[in-house]
Order: structure tokens, then C-alpha cells, then sequence
């Protein structure tokens, strides 16, 4: 099995479409897509990365463009076969539990829990159309590289991706959201620290002079009314009227 670092950013490529083809998610939608190869930062849709499961040895498949909420899943319709891919919400679902293995020319092959062992990751060469088949074809080997780095087989000494971008193997990723991949918690603490700064010298600006064209109105309007309350004369109140008109009740003779 492929030793998996879930704080790196990889790319996929098949050894059927060359180095220059890869791995990435629809922008638009929930499939998954073949994409010309770029070490482009804000190419976040071809950047995978992992996150732990349940299973020491399974792990789930992102990319940065869907972040953590959407991970590969198997289609599952009941009475069709269970080949397609997408990405769906991540959740506790034996489609998303994926293994890491080698092929014998140290190439990299993904099964999931859902479909067995036996039945690997694979690209169509003419269609470009990406499933899971069985056998073994070079649809079905890949190479796990870092982001960044020129795709090179996994080593079989160490099984771990041969990196040459940088000196520590890993890649510096700018214009990447915020993955929060340890805990939720950690994203919503600093959603609210950023939504309680104070508001900029600009911002100050423009309530104030809102407070001071509020204030003008208000005086204004008072002024009109205590204009109008000037102008009306006084009447006497009509509920002495009312009581002179009532009929008097008299006892009887």
C-alpha cells in the first residue's frame, strides 16, 4: 500500500494519457474530468488530497475545488450497475473509503470499500469518460505525484511519491480556500473572529455621515408638524355637547 500524507496536495496522471493529462473535478458539476496537466496554484480542481476515514488503511478523495464536504463516491442505484463516479456530500459511505495500492511497475491503483478490491480507478482513452473497471489496463495506473512536481512513478523502496519541486516535498499552494480538515470547529471560530474586526476608517465614515443625514431629516419633519399644529385653531371639545344632548329621565308622577 501507498503511504499517504493527508497535508499534501497531489496530482493524478494515467500512464494511457501521458504525464500531461489529469485528474480533476467538474467546476459546474459532479463529475469527475480529464483536464490538461498545470502546476498553476489556482488550478484547485486538479488538486487532490486526502482525509482519514474510520480505517487506518482507507481514506477518502478530495479535490480543493470541492473542498471537504463533497468527497468520490460510487453511483449506488438500486438494479443498475455500480461503475459511475461522482463526488457527493461526505459522509460514512463504504463508496467513499478508498485504498491506495501499487501495480507492479509502481504505478498507483485506487479500489473503495463499495466495489471491492478488484475493481480500480480507470480512464477511457477516447472518451475520457472516468469509472471503475476490473482487470488490469492502463486506464487503471496512475501516478500519485505532488502538486507541482513533474509526475513520476511511486517508489517501490518507500512507496512514497518521488518529489522534485521543492527540498521538503512540499508544495506551497496560494489562492487555496481554507480546507479545515481537522475539525469544523476550528472553521467557524475564525469565521467569527473575521466577522467581529472592527469595521474599516471607510466604513466608520459612511455611518457617520448616514447618522448625520438621519438627524437632519428628523428635525425637519418635527418642524413640520409643530408648523401645522400653529396653524390650527382651536375648537372646544365636543364631548360637552354630547352630554347636553342626552335625554333627561324624569320619575314618574
Amino acid at each position: 500500500m501507498v503511504n499517504i500524507s493527508t497535508t499534501l496536495r497531489y496530482t493524478l496522471t494515467n500512464s494511457l494519457l501521458g504525464p500531461n493529462k489529469a485528474l480533476a473535478s467538474a467546476p459546474n458539476n459532479d463529475t469527475l474530468i480529464i483536464v490538461d496537466l498545470s502546476s498553476d496554484p489556482s488550478a484547485t480542481n486538479q488538486q487532490w488530497y486526502f482525509t482519514a476515514t474510520n480505517s487506518t488503511s482507507q481514506y477518502r478523495l478530495h479535490t480543493v475545488q470541492k473542498g471537504d464536504f463533497h468527497a468520490v463516491d460510487v453511483y449506488n442505484y438500486i438494479g443498475l450497475g455500480t461503475i459511475g463516479l461522482h463526488f457527493f456530500s461526505t459522509g460514512d459511505y463504504n463508496g467513499q473509503y478508498w485504498t491506495i495500492g501499487s501495480w507492479s511497475d509502481n504505478t498507483t491503483k485506487l479500489s473503495n470499500e463499495f466495489t471491492g478490491p478488484d475493481i480500480h480507478l480507470e480512464v477511457n482513452k477516447d472518451t475520457y469518460e472516468v469509472k471503475l473497471a476490473g482487470g488490469d489496463n492502463a486506464g487503471q495506473h496512475w501516478t500519485l505525484s505532488a502538486f507541482g512536481a513533474s509526475p513520476t512513478p511511486t517508489s517501490a523502496a518507500t512507496g512514497k511519491p518521488t518529489v522534485s519541486a521543492t527540498a521538503t516535498g512540499n508544495p506551497t499552494v496560494t489562492g487555496a480556500p481554507s480546507l479545515c480538515t481537522s475539525a469544523v470547529a476550528s472553521c467557524s471560530a475564525t469565521a467569527s473572529a473575521q466577522h467581529g474586526k472592527s469595521l474599516s476608517k471607510g466604513a466608520l465614515a459612511g455611518v457617520a455621515v448616514g447618522g448625520a443625514i438621519g438627524g437632519l431629516a428628523l428635525i425637519a419633519i418635527i418642524g413640520l408638524v409643530v408648523k401645522k399644529m400653529l396653524k390650527t385653531p382651536f375648537t372646544e371639545p365636543n364631548h360637552i355637547e354630547a352630554k347636553k344632548s342626552m335625554p333627561m329621565v324624569t320619575p314618574d308622577a
